[in-house]
């Protein structure tokens, strides 16, 4: 075997082959990441994503979030699902901070998404 196999691939599998060294040679690959850093970074996300989210809603009969208000929900509850898989099951206490932190992404995002459908479904008159 040559020792630069992986060089003759495409340029996809390579960048993500730079990106993932990057990640293990800053030591921030997310299997050493301790878990208060998941905690964390879906805290920041949540504080920072939401309020902007929010700031799309619009009053009509009801209050609804327009379509990128919506979408942001969707992402930070991405982003808050993606912390709680990832982050180490101990200790117990940022695993259970995860889900927390999850589950009130989530709710946002299901309310956003059900009042946007609602809009939808009353604005096109079905």
């Amino acid at each position: 075997m040559e020792p630069n196999r992986m060089s003759n691939l495409s340029p996809a599998p390579a960048a993500i082959r730079t990106v993932a060294s990057l990640g293990v040679v800053a030591g921030t690959s997310p299997e050493r990441w301790n878990g208060w850093r998941f905690v964390l970074v879906s805290f920041l996300c949540l504080i920072v994503g939401l309020p902007i989210a929010a700031g799309f809603s619009v009053g009509y009969i009801f209050d609804f979030v327009e379509l990128p208000g919506t979408i942001m929900a969707v992402v930070v509850a991405g982003v808050c699902a993606a912390g709680f898989v990832l982050c180490p099951r101990k200790p117990v206490f940022p695993k259970v901070a995860t889900f927390l932190l999850f589950l009130s992404a989530a709710q946002c995002a299901v309310d956003f998404v059900g009042y946007y459908y609602i809009f939808i479904q009353t604005w096109r008159g079905g």
